[in-house]
């Protein structure tokens, strides 16, 4: 979203815009402060609805790195029951003091914590600007990235149903399987008859099976992270490997680097910078 001017130019403030490419590639909330951005977390994807569970986390724990005074920039908030729930629950997690919205829009009349102040906002950036300065800021962040293997045995993996649950090995399939409660994550490229789902099913003592393929997780948007879930490594996922239980990933981490956790998004960009098609939440 395009604020005015002096919002924009205040020396400390928090994007929770994750389509935002002003000071760095998109997909992730930043704190700025003293002209440059003291920290930030991944969102994954270009809407809060790619995580919105991450995107109330990195509000509440990016403002901690932010005095008192900071002014918060929402993402573009839509006239939706979701989008409305969270940009209100953002705002009493803040403790906002004041509430800014456009001039003239329903907004205004919302239970904000406190009244809502209209101002006049800026003409917007047409949609074909911000997809360019966006493929601009990811190959800025290839650029400067180098290809890293991740075993995803020794580290967490976050934001994706990979991960979520325990690895499981079954006699009848050599491919990558999974349980999580009820639920079994097949990930392997060739196709599934019924009589070999039914099996794995009975086996793991599944009620259902989801099946990926590893391409699915080719240029998925994410980070290195510390234990605590800091990030300070971003990048894409370049290759999965489920038979080594690695993945290849071109971050800007400095290599080797410690990662703990690897988050994975739902946005999924191409080498030439492209964004493709995001995927849902929680299916691969």
């Amino acid at each position: 979203m395009d604020w005015p001017q002096e919002t924009k130019d205040r020396p400390a403030r928090l994007c929770l815009d994750p389509s935002d490419a002003d000071h760095g590639p998109p997909a992730r909330c930043f704190a700025w402060l003293e002209g440059g951005v003291r920290d930030w977390r991944l969102i994954g994807g270009l809407d809060p609805r790619s995580d919105p569970v991450a995107l109330l986390e990195a509000a509440v724990e990016l403002a901690g790195a932010l005095p008192p005074d900071a002014i918060v920039l929402s993402f573009p908030v839509r006239e939706t029951p979701f989008h409305r729930h969270l940009a209100l629950s953002v705002a009493r997690a803040l403790r906002a003091s004041r509430v800014i919205v456009p001039e003239g829009s329903p907004m205004a009349r919302w239970p904000w914590p406190v009244g809502a102040e209209e101002v006049e906002m800026p003409d917007q950036y047409p949609v074909v600007v911000r997809e360019a300065q966006r493929r601009a800021r990811w190959l800025e962040l290839f650029e400067r990235s180098t290809l890293q293997e991740v075993d995803l045995g020794q580290v967490r993996v976050v934001g994706a149903r990979l991960g979520s649950g325990e690895r499981f090995r079954s006699p009848d399939f050599a491919g990558y399987l999974e349980k999580c409660g009820e639920t079994l994550l097949v990930v392997d490229d060739a196709d599934l008859d019924d009589g070999l789902v039914g099996r794995l099913c009975a086996q793991a003592g599944a009620g259902k099976l989801v099946h990926t393929k590893a391409s699915e997780y080719e240029g998925l948007v994410c980070s290195f992270a510390r234990e605590s879930g800091e990030d300070f490594g971003m990048g894409v996922v370049r290759s999965f490997e489920p038979a080594r239980n690695r993945m290849v990933v071109l971050c800007d981490a400095i290599a080797p680097a410690p990662v703990r956790a690897l988050k994975l998004g739902t946005l999924r960009v191409w080498s030439d910078g492209r964004e493709v098609s995001e995927l849902v939440p929680w299916s691969v």
